[in-house]
């Protein structure tokens, strides 16, 4: 009997040492969430005080300057369209107004002379040349990174044939051609540039060669021969047989040559014409009020 009293007194002890255990493993359990919480607490804290040390008229002020710069912004570029909307409306004013001043039969002039053409500038294209000129049947050599080889940190290119389509130009600089006209031939042929490799040249009962053109700075800096008659066989003959593209810039004051060549006659002005062979494109003021017309539409 004294037996079962001391195992009985042994198993309440052991009870009471488990609930002791349990209720100290409960209390490190609650201690830790506290200083989680605290810290956590002491994080966000924190982060208030740090958005508090902003004052409001400081965050009002960032915010008004982030209006004003996009407000500026918009503007800015609204009145750059509107400024190109109004010069190329006034450059085809311009030109409307030298093909009304168009002097027929002129190209038989005789006055030969140097010519240098000032304030070329830069125009949207009258012609969409993407679609109009052939693509090339020739490859460019040039280097390439597109599949260049990496060693040792260094990039090496290698030599890669490139197509690219050449186009020779032939410029009406004949009597008949008004400053203004001989500009708007150039216009385009900084246009074509950005779509083909160029070779532009002259003629006008003569031909005064091509000048191999790089960049628009070429074109601004050319020099031409002209002042004399017309003669397209001189012009068809000048051309070589191996570019895929070949155009004429004309006023059309001429008759045409007896070479049948595919070539691309731009004909600015009213003038009618039907070469033995190629395509005929015609800038008349029919055609620039219709442009005039598209410009006033875009807003």
């Amino acid at each position: 009997m004294w037996q079962k009293a001391v195992e009985k007194k042994k198993e309440q002890e052991s009870k009471a040492n488990n609930q002791t255990q349990s209720g100290s493993g409960e209390r490190k359990d609650e201690r830790s969430q506290n200083d989680e919480e605290g810290k956590k607490s002491e994080r966000t804290g924190n982060e208030e005080k740090g958005s508090a040390n902003v004052s409001y008229p400081e965050r009002r002020a960032e915010d008004l300057k982030r209006q004003t710069i996009k407000r500026l912004t918009a503007i800015g570029e609204k009145d750059s369209f509107n400024q190109n909307k109004i010069e190329r409306k006034k450059r085809i004013e311009e030109l409307r107004e030298a093909l009304a001043k168009q002097s027929h039969g002129a190209g038989m002039g005789t006055d030969k002379e140097q010519i240098k053409i000032g304030n070329i500038g830069i125009s949207s294209p009258l012609i969409d040349w993407r679609k109009l000129l052939k693509e090339a049947v020739s490859y460019n050599v040039d280097w390439s990174y597109k599949n260049a080889s990496v060693e040792d940190g260094v990039v090496t290119p290698y030599l890669e044939y490139i197509p690219t389509p050449e186009t020779e130009i032939l410029l009406d600089t004949s009597g008949s051609v008004s400053e203004t006209l001989l500009r708007n031939f150039l216009r385009e042929c900084k246009n074509i540039l950005q779509n083909s490799r160029v070779k532009v040249g002259c003629f006008d009962d003569e031909f005064y060669g091509y000048t191999e053109i790089r960049n628009e700075n070429d074109i601004d800096s050319m020099e031409f021969q002209g002042g004399g008659g017309t003669n397209f066989d001189v012009a068809v003959n000048a051309f070589t047989r191996r570019v895929e593209n070949k155009i004429i810039f004309t006023d059309g004051e001429a008759s045409m040559p007896n070479k049948k060549v595919d070539a691309i006659w731009i004909v600015f002005g009213g003038r009618k014409i039907k070469p033995p062979g190629g395509k005929v494109i015609t800038i008349d003021d029919e055609a620039l009020e219709k442009l005039l017309f598209n410009y006033n539409k875009t807003r």
